[in-house]
């Protein structure tokens, strides 16, 4: 199965994320056969479920994302390679327009819903959390702290309420930065002056 999700064209997943689970399903069985342990996979699984499993590659997972990323012990660059579908868990997944595309009333109606998210509520930070809002912004305020340390960004954790996100991410006078940073842990070289 994993060698069939790795070779397939990008094209082709993208179709197959756009058709759901019975497409899944039939291209699956068509291309890789009665594989036994795979067959049985793909057989116990409805079609919606087979359509959450196919488009679940794990560059999704935020708490895999956020323990890749901390494992990183050095100021090297790294470039991370993660497998996402545009428009994930939406109607538009898999579309070929789904960069512009936009979701009809109705569907953004049962997608804001399917978030637990309340009708009006649209731009509530706390609408559809499963926390407490008070946990919730201590964990934000805690977490951005960190993360704009690490930075060497000063962080306003008392932002003022004027319904603006970067408020309360970068304060008033901008954000403060070193402007020569070391990137591979040792001092820029001096350009040498020719006499």
């Amino acid at each position: 199965m994993r060698n069939w999700i790795d070779h397939c064209p990008n094209s082709l997943y993208s179709a197959l994320i756009f058709q759901s689970g019975a497409a899944w399903r039939q291209r699956l069985l068509d291309d890789i056969g009665d594989q036994g342990a795979v067959t049985a996979l793909i057989g116990r699984r409805s079609n919606a479920e087979l359509q959450t499993l196919m488009t679940n590659l794990g560059g999704h997972c935020l708490a895999s994302l956020a323990e890749t990323f901390a494992s990183v012990d050095h100021d090297l660059p790294v470039v991370f390679v993660v497998c996402t579908i545009k428009g994930w868990r939406t109607p538009l997944a898999g579309h070929k327009d789904n960069h512009a595309g936009l979701m009809t009333v109705e569907q953004m109606r049962k997608f804001q819903a399917g978030k637990g998210v309340p009708e009006g509520a649209d731009w509530d930070p706390h609408a559809g959390l499963a926390v407490a809002p008070t946990e919730f912004d201590r964990f934000l305020a805690t977490a951005l702290q960190l993360h704009y340390s690490r930075l060497h960004v000063r962080f306003n954790p008392r932002p003022r309420v004027s319904g603006r996100l970067t408020d309360a991410i970068v304060p008033p006078g901008g954000p403060s930065f070193n402007p020569r940073p070391r990137v591979s842990g040792r001092p820029p070289q001096q350009e040498r002056r020719r006499a």
